[in-house]
């Protein structure tokens, strides 16, 4: 695998070493708060550490703290059900809530147990820092930003994974974008008919028209790692899509 997983509490590290990408996938519920409510998703669904993170699952509730414990108690009439389904951070992310914004965490209280049950089945996708060479291959070497389309119809030359409605609409410079479930099945059909000789040819294009590339330019040495690269946001897109899911990327 290219892209490995790693811990969800260590990614502002990573981050903060240079400008990375992620996917992550949301439900049509997740999707509906975001759009409703922003502070319940930025305060809790964005917060959770997704299904496919190396943390690990709580076995048992003894090996919370007490006022873990508490928590759970005050969200659901019974604790074990977290068990080998959550994970500690997703627990202290609600202590952390109700210690910081106390009257959105009462606010929240009835739906928090099934708003993180919901979300739990959600997987991600680091992508790191090779997220610039990937778009740029699958954009054909085309500049585009979260304003333009995401893929037209029969125009394979133009897939913009990094587009959607911005997270927040008040952002000026977002860094945080959404897909619903309808684009993301568009963009999944469009990737699925971009095969081995099509990368190669984007590729080839893309290090012709040599566009700017954060930290770096283009080698032949590159197209190995981009062609398993891109497989796997191909693969990620389908399971997405066949999952009926929305999706969320950022840069930062």
């Amino acid at each position: 695998m290219v892209v490995q997983k790693i811990y969800w509490a260590e990614l502002a590290a990573f981050k903060n070493m240079s400008v990375t990408a992620l996917l992550r996938q949301i439900t049509k519920t997740g999707l509906d708060i975001l759009q409703k409510d922003l502070e319940i998703y930025e305060d809790i669904i964005a917060e959770l550490a997704p299904k496919n993170t190396d943390i690990p699952l709580i076995a048992d509730i003894s090996e919370l703290t007490l006022e873990q414990r508490q928590i759970l108690d005050e969200i659901t009439s019974d604790a074990n059900e977290v068990c080998n389904v959550w994970t500690e951070w997703d627990v202290e992310m609600l202590v952390d809530l109700k210690r910081d914004c106390p009257k959105n965490y009462e606010r929240w209280k009835q739906s928090l147990y099934s708003i993180v049950c919901s979300e739990k089945n959600c997987s991600y996708l680091y992508l790191g820092q090779a997220w610039d060479w990937g778009s740029y291959v699958l954009r054909n070497g085309q500049a585009m930003n979260h304003l333009d389309c995401i893929c037209v119809a029969n125009d394979l030359n133009r897939v913009n994974i990094f587009a959607g409605k911005p997270v927040d609409p008040t952002d000026s410079y977002p860094c945080c974008w959404y897909q619903d479930v309808s684009e993301v099945a568009e963009i999944s059909r469009v990737l699925s008919a971009i095969g081995e000789k099509e990368v190669r040819r984007r590729f080839e294009q893309a290090a012709k028209i040599n566009p700017p590339i954060y930290r770096g330019g283009w080698s032949e040495d590159q197209y190995p790692f981009l062609q398993e690269f891109l497989q796997e946001i191909q693969l990620f897109y389908q399971v997405t899509a066949d999952q009926g899911l929305g999706m969320v990327s950022s840069c930062c």
